[in-house]
């Protein structure tokens, strides 16, 4: 009944995210928000479909095909059972620096008059960067250790979520859960 609501505001959290994926503390306060809202899909799910004939095994087969479901699960309650979720962060730094070129030409010229010319050709002086130019450049990435796939923690709890959709539109479309 509510499950709709709750991924709503999960995925708000999840964009959160993304936004503040620089701001470590930031991204960990978001994740530990969406756990609690994405976990409660599954709890409204559970507590309304057991209800009905086949909702509760229904509802415990999804959870047992889905790795990403049990896994959140267990996050979940570690998060609020033992201690705050703080993925291993992956910090990328890049800076970029100009190298200022000019060149010159010396060209000496001497004519069978007895006469020399001298010329001087250069390029305009280089422009010299801008500090912003030069200001390096830190990306975060964050992954969970012990999750067995290769996705960083925003893609893994963007699938989450995507499972959480179609458990709902399962359960809606077999009658375990109310539109």
């Amino acid at each position: 009944m509510h499950e709709q609501a709750k991924i709503a505001e999960a995925r708000c959290f999840l964009s959160q995210m993304r936004r503040l994926a620089n701001e470590r503390q930031q991204f960990n306060h978001n994740l530990s928000a969406f756990l609690a809202a994405a976990r409660l899909v599954l709890q409204y799910a559970l507590k309304e479909a057991r209800i009905k004939p086949g909702g509760k095994p229904w509802c415990d087969a999804h959870i047992a095909v889905q790795p990403v479901l049990k896994f959140f699960k267990d996050k979940r309650a570690v998060s609020i059972h033992a201690n705050p979720i703080s993925p291993a962060a992956k910090v990328t730094v890049s800076v970029a620096d100009k190298v200022l070129i000019s060149e010159s030409v010396s060209v000496t010229v001497h004519r069978k008059d007895g006469t020399v010319e001298t010329m001087l050709l250069q390029s305009p002086p280089p422009v010299p960067a801008s500090p912003a130019d030069s200001a390096p450049s830190i990306q975060y990435e964050y992954f969970f250790n012990d999750w067995g796939g290769t996705e960083d923690v925003v893609t893994l709890c963007d699938k989450y979520s995507n499972a959480l959709r179609i458990i709902v539109a399962d359960g809606r479309t077999k009658g375990f859960l109310t539109p």
